[in-house]
């Protein structure tokens, strides 16, 4: 029922406003069905038509009065849906006094108020200019061409001034459109490049509108900046860090809060590109000033910047840390549909690689049908690890086989079960050889950590930071290594 969804979509503040906004309203009947409405259980599958009927009419129900409770119903949808708009256009004018401003002298225009009117859109007009608001200001030019163009008389005075006016909107609506042009490419310059991880056949992201094309007074620094962002994903190396440089010079001179937000995506984009070189130092400065900048300007870190961090950590084995970011993160974040899961399946690694098996094994997700093939893999590793680690290697080594048998079975397999399937058999084989003598225990071990020195030339570069392959590689670097101690 879409009214009762749009109730439930109300806080209660919002639902305590709105029905003193239907006090109004002469239907009382309007006021006792949303009363009525209120009270419901969220989920509820389908209100009670002849409760819904008695509330509000205080009368029985009966199919003949059925469009009395339709009509309203659709009422009721109505006001919802123009209160929640307003308070969508609250938001948006307390998140820009610009916005705020053209509506009041829309308003002052509409009643006639031609002295406040002009003082209004002189400072209106000159802070949008100011704060590279240009859509908004071609607005407010309208209004002030409107009132040269019909209401005044006819003077060449007057003209020349609507001539003047013109040419100043047209500039307005180029930049403008350069403004709304330069995110779309930067948005099809990142998602192309991100589909080339997935496709190494994919080709390169198309480049951005040459700036050659454009007069230098079209582009603001907040243009120039996101044209260099995009125009970064056509490079790669310290090449791509050093346009994304050029963009953040850029940026630096933007005046608007939410650049804030842009300078935590460069920086971002930064670190991944020196990670990615193996730059580590370069990788751990661009992320230090992530964290500055984020904390400085009270800008909370988005999904992609909290993932790549705590991923970051890890790579340096600095599980503790690691460990201690995400518990830093707010619940919405560790709960985030996008990352969430594959921050709790490498949170349970952390553990695994700290040799906590009983926390790792809190990170556990009972369905995993709907993650991503790694993330699955990931959160099977979890399980044997922990048995190993409680002592039960036996178990472990079971497990493994059910493991094997999984995805042995299957008709196609992907590439990434192909490596995982290779990898359970050299955990079964630690385990065989833990679980077998004790003598012949670090030579076997040996053997296992040198053909899992050939896993990255076999699989590929993309399963180097692999934590399950890490686990196993120190458990048999360890175990072979106590072995020529004792000899």
């Amino acid at each position: 029922m879409k009214t009762l969804a749009l109730i439930d979509s109300l806080t209660t503040g919002e639902r305590k406003t709105f029905e003193s906004v239907i006090k109004t309203h002469k239907r009382q009947s309007l006021q006792k069905l949303f009363r009525h409405l209120c009270k419901l259980k969220r989920g509820k599958a389908s209100p009670d038509k002849a409760r819904m009927f008695a509330a509000a009419f205080d009368t029985a129900y009966s199919q003949a009065k059925d469009y009395l409770l339709r009509n309203e119903l659709r009422l009721l949808n109505d006001r919802l849906q123009a209160f929640l708009v307003n308070r969508e256009f609250e938001h948006a004018c307390g998140e820009n006094r610009h916005l705020f401003k053209l509506w009041l002298l829309k308003a002052q225009r509409r009643r006639k108020l031609k002295q406040q009117f002009e003082l209004s859109y002189r400072s209106a007009y000159r802070a949008a200019c100011e704060d590279q608001q240009d859509e908004l200001a071609t607005e407010m030019l309208e209004l002030q061409l409107y009132e040269l163009v019909n209401e005044r008389e006819i003077t060449d005075e007057g003209y020349a001034r609507v001539v003047d006016l013109t040419n100043k909107q047209l500039r307005h609506i180029k930049r403008a459109f350069i403004q709304g042009l330069r995110p779309k490419e930067l948005r099809r310059a990142w998602v192309v490049d991100t589909l080339r991880y997935f496709d190494s056949q994919e080709p390169a992201p198309a480049p951005a509108e040459s700036l050659d094309l454009l007069s230098p007074d079209l582009n603001n620094p907040y243009t120039l900046s996101t044209y260099y962002n995009a125009l970064s994903y056509r490079h790669e190396d310290m090449q791509r860090v050093a346009v994304c440089e050029k963009a953040l010079e850029h940026l630096m001179q933007c005046k608007d809060k939410n650049n804030n937000m842009r300078k935590l995506v460069l920086f971002t984009n930064m670190a991944l590109e020196c990670r990615r070189l193996n730059k580590i130092d370069d990788a751990a400065r661009y992320y230090a000033k992530l964290l500055q900048t984020s904390q400085r300007y009270r800008e909370p870190l988005q999904a992609s910047a909290v993932y790549n961090y705590f991923s970051f950590l890890i790579f340096q084995d600095k599980y503790r840390d690691a460990i201690r970011f995400y518990h830093e993160q707010p619940k919405e974040m560790q709960d985030n549909p996008r990352i969430g899961h594959k921050l709790r399946c490498k949170m349970g690694m952390c553990h695994i690689l700290l040799n906590d098996p009983d926390t790792a094994l809190e990170f556990l997700e009972t369905s995993l049908r709907e993650r991503p093939a790694r993330v699955q893999f990931y959160f099977r590793f979890i399980p044997i690890c922990a048995l190993f680690l409680r002592g039960d290697a036996e178990s472990a080594l079971r497990e493994c086989g059910n493991l094997i048998g999984s995805i042995r079975y299957k008709d196609q397999r992907a590439t990434m079960e192909e490596f995982y399937l290779a990898l359970l058999r050299q955990y079964s084989s630690y385990f065989e050889a833990v679980l077998g003598p004790p003598g012949d225990c670090p030579q076997r071990c040996g053997r296992i950590a040198a053909k899992l020195t050939q896993f990255h030339a076999d699989y590929g570069p993309e399963y180097k930071d692999d934590l399950p392959l890490l686990w196993l590689s120190r458990q048999c670097e360890e175990r072979s290594t106590q072995g020529e101690k004792h000899q």
